[in-house]
């Protein structure tokens, strides 16, 4: 939503249609450009803004992944791994990755106060005590990333992936 308002700013702010078509489809290419950088596996800083890092970051944490054929698990860790990724390159200290986790779980209106106040501890615990991308992995894979299978033996492969994955960044 951030980003479309910002092409549709710049879109508005020029005069003729020519113009205004070809400033659109400058933004639309630098942020392609700054997408492309982002999800490459490389050593560059990304080139987006504090609120448009923590707006993707918001994105990545309220997006969903579903493998209707899950099978050993190859696709879901794979994309588990980038997400990982991404959000260490937008988030290396994950100060703002555990900012939404707090901010998601004070939001729900199905908690006591009491028991926010649990998981918030919780949380919080999660992120001091282990591996920085221990609470990266273990947000999404409680949240984001979801897979079926027809074989239930597959699902349990899965799993047990995603915990070894986890075993590997606890301390």
């Amino acid at each position: 939503a951030y980003l479309k308002t910002k092409i549709k700013d710049a879109a508005l702010s020029k005069g003729t249609l020519e113009e205004k078509t070809k400033a659109v489809e400058e933004i639309e290419n630098n942020l392609d450009s700054k997408l492309d950088n982002l999800i490459a596996y490389n050593e560059s800083e990304p080139e987006f803004s504090d609120e448009e890092r923590f707006q993707i970051l918001k994105y990545l944490d309220e997006c969903k992944i579903l493998d209707p054929a899950c099978g050993s698990g190859a696709f879901p860790m794979g994309i588990l791994q980038k997400m990982v990724y991404v959000i260490h390159k937008l988030d290396p200290q994950n100060d703002n990755w555990k900012l939404l986790q707090v901010e998601k779980l004070q939001e729900n209106k199905n908690l006591s106060a009491k028991e926010k106040n649990e998981l918030i501890s919780e949380i919080s615990s999660v992120f001091d005590d282990n591996e920085l991308d221990y609470a990266r992995k273990l947000y999404l894979i409680e949240n984001c990333i979801h897979g079926i299978d027809i074989q239930p033996i597959a699902t349990q492969i899965s799993r047990l992936r995603f915990f070894i994955s986890l075993i590997v960044d606890q301390k």
